[in-house]
């Protein structure tokens, strides 16, 4: 995996300190006004975003939410000052991690690894989230074109079952799909 680091620089000057940290890696750096316009692209979960600021506001906050819908990313926040209810602002909008008032640079390392491991898991746990819900639709769909083949064909459940898994093998589709169609046909897809 090819990673790079992108600095984004809100003025409190750590860039020196970043530089000697990521001397490997490939970097770069963005400004506060850049940032703050949504100038960034080709981000990918192989880039971690190093925000270096003296304040944590909404306006940064809002930028990253906004970054983590299209290109979502690790973003590690390092914050010369600030309230614990800053940080999980911080990690509500989705950055990964978020350090205030602690910029060691023997630790920036750790907390780039600690970012890019919490935001693979939070990953992970969206894709599942998301492959479970559509898992659960799909059910809900088959279950009412069920209820409706066996209500008006006077068929028992797991004959309208095997109806639907033939159908959908004989016209390559899933159970899902054939259902939807079913229910279309019946009238009754919301």
């Amino acid at each position: 995996m090819s990673e790079s680091v992108v600095i984004v620089s809100f003025g409190a000057g750590h860039f020196d300190v970043f530089s000697k940290a990521f001397a490997d890696s490939a970097f770069s750096i963005i400004y506060r006004d850049a940032f703050l316009k949504g100038h960034f692209s080709g981000f990918s979960e192989d880039t971690l975003l190093i925000i270096d600021c003296d304040v944590i506001d909404d306006e940064m906050l809002s930028q990253i939410s906004a970054l983590q819908a299209r290109s979502p990313c690790p973003v590690l926040i390092f914050s010369a000052s600030g309230e614990a209810a800053d940080a999980q602002k911080a990690l509500r909008a989705g950055a990964s991690s978020c350090v205030i008032d602690g910029m060691q640079p023997h630790r920036i390392g750790t907390l780039a690894a600690i970012a890019r491991e919490r935001f693979l898991q939070s990953r992970k746990l969206q894709v599942e989230l998301a492959e479970t819900k559509g898992t659960l639709e799909a059910r809900k769909v088959i279950d009412r074109a069920k209820g409706v083949m066996m209500e008006q064909r006077g068929l028992k459940e797991s004959e309208a079952y095997d109806l639907l898994r033939k159908t959908a093998m004989k016209l390559s589709k899933t159970m899902r799909e054939v259902a939807e169609s079913y229910l279309a046909l019946s009238g009754l897809l919301d």
